[in-house]
């Protein structure tokens, strides 16, 4: 039975680390995962940015949106001087 929880909490801990390491990889900045825009970014914020997709727009605009339905999640327009 010790084995059997050790090995859950293995695969658990594995699971965490592959999904961070995802989140990680889409090369997106702190500041950027973000998502619910409250200042500090969660490991579940992290985990989330591997279902986010970046567009561009012909404005400069960069608008983040879920890969699961194609809805933007957030719009990032460059202030103009």
């Amino acid at each position: 039975m010790k084995w059997i929880i050790c090995g859950l909490c293995f695969f658990f801990g594995l699971y965490i680390l592959v999904n961070l390491g995802l989140g990680v990889m889409k090369g997106y900045s702190w500041n950027d995962m973000d998502w619910n825009e409250n200042g500090t970014v969660g490991l579940h914020e992290i985990m989330r940015a591997k279902d986010i997709g970046l567009r561009k727009s012909e404005r400069g605009c960069k608008e983040y949106f879920s890969y699961k339905d194609g809805q933007p999640i957030r719009t990032v327009c460059l202030s103009e001087k």
